[in-house]
């Protein structure tokens, strides 16, 4: 697995995420977080600092009425730092 594309590294989060979304699964969740800080490394950014970065976002933001998939979303994304390479 050191050797996968950012892109393979996001196709086998989602297969993770989906299992996850049926078996609640301590294990899987471990698996998605793993994936994740893989898919940063390659990336090259640091995941903890942009989810701290996205928290305050996120805390600032105005939010819809949940419904049954949960919260509504709030604003757009910022656009993707300049250094964000999804393929690499």
């Amino acid at each position: 697995m050191p050797e996968n594309t950012a892109f393979q590294i996001v196709n086998n989060l989602r297969k993770k995420v989906e299992e996850l979304a049926e078996s609640h699964r301590e294990e899987v969740a471990a698996d998605c977080f793993l994936l994740l800080l893989h898919h940063a490394h390659r990336c090259g950014y640091d995941l903890m600092i942009e989810a701290f970065k996205k928290f305050e976002i996120n805390k600032n933001s105005k939010w819809g009425i949940p419904d049954t998939d949960g919260p509504a979303p709030g604003p757009p994304d910022p656009p993707w730092p300049k250094n964000y390479h999804p393929v690499g």
